[in-house]
This record gives C-alpha cells, structure tokens and sequence, in this order.
C-alpha cells in the first residue's frame, strides 16, 4: 500500500505507536477501505476505490468482519456492566 502511494508511512507508525486503540483505528480504516469506495483521508486527500480491490487480490480479510462485530458485542457489554455499577444492583 506504501509504495502504491495509498498510505502515508508517518501516519501508519503513528497509530502503531497508539498500541490496542491504533490497531482498533487501522482495522476500522482497513474495513472501510475493502468496501472499495473513496475514502477521504487526511488534509484532503482521498484513497481510491482501487485500494481495496488490490487488498482483496493479495490477502483473506474475512476476520475483519468477525472482530468489527466482536468490538460492538464488547462495547455493549461495557455500557451494561456501567449501567449495573451505577444503579448499584
């Protein structure tokens, strides 16, 4: 993706660096990405449909659906076990 100029390599190592919430970010941006639409970046910049199309034709991307759906099964979770602290029960 770098030397194809879709990605900057300052901003991958900065979400590196972020540990668990980076790796959350890149997951996010990389199920975006396979959709293989525009996806707006940052400063204006825009990533190109072709993108995701290359990603698909090198790799097998089928656990990001499983971990996008397991992060919203974990959050609910998280606002019930709050909900249960806060009401004391």
């Amino acid at each position: 993706m770098q030397k194809k100029g879709c990605i900057d390599t300052d901003d991958y190592i900065f979400y590196e660096q972020l540990g668990a919430p980076g790796f959350v970010h890149r997951v996010n941006l990389m199920r975006k990405t396979l959709e293989c639409k525009p996806l707006k970046r940052s400063k204006g910049r825009w990533l190109e449909p072709d993108a995701g199309k290359l990603m698909l034709s090198l790799y097998d991307f089928s656990w990001i659906g499983k971990f996008h759906k397991l992060s919203y099964f974990v959050a609910i979770l998280m606002f019930l076990l709050v909900v249960l602290v806060i009401t004391g029960k």
